[in-house]
C-alpha cells in the first residue's frame, strides 16, 4: 500500500496539477456540507469509531485512491493533526477531482462545536 502512495505522490509531482485542495475552516466546511458535500474521515478505522463528524465516512487515507466519487463532487478531508487529510487532499487532487477541500484537524470541527 505504501508503494502505492509513493507512487501516486511521484505521478502527481512530476506532472503537476491544475487543481488544488483548498483549506477551509469550521464555517466553510458547514457551508458545503449542508449543500451536500461528502465528508471524508481519512483516519483509520479505529480513530473513525472513536468518534468522527456527524455524516462522515471513513475512508483511510491509505485507501482514498479507490473512492468513487464524481470527480466534480465537493470532497471534506479531515484526520486527527491535519497531516494525512493533506496527502489525502493532495492523491485526490492528483487524481482529477476538482472540489477538494482540506479541513485539517478534526479538533478545527470540535471547537466550532462548543462555541
Amino acid at each position: 500500500m505504501k508503494k502505492i502512495i509513493l507512487i501516486l505522490i511521484s505521478i502527481i509531482l512530476i506532472t503537476g496539477c491544475d487543481n488544488k485542495s483548498i483549506k477551509i475552516d469550521y464555517k466553510e466546511a458547514k457551508e458545503l456540507i449542508d449543500k451536500g458535500a461528502t465528508i471524508i474521515d481519512v483516519r483509520t478505522e479505529l480513530e473513525y469509531n472513536q468518534g468522527h463528524i456527524e455524516g462522515a465516512i471513513n475512508v483511510p487515507y491509505v485507501e482514498i485512491e479507490y473512492i468513487e466519487n464524481d470527480k466534480n463532487d465537493n470532497i471534506i478531508v479531515y484526520c486527527r493533526s491535519g497531516s494525512r487529510s493533506k496527502t489525502a487532499a493532495d492523491i485526490l487532487t492528483g487524481l482529477g477531482y476538482k472540489h477538494i477541500y482540506d479541513l485539517g484537524s478534526k479538533d478545527n470541527w470540535k471547537e466550532n462545536l462548543v462555541k
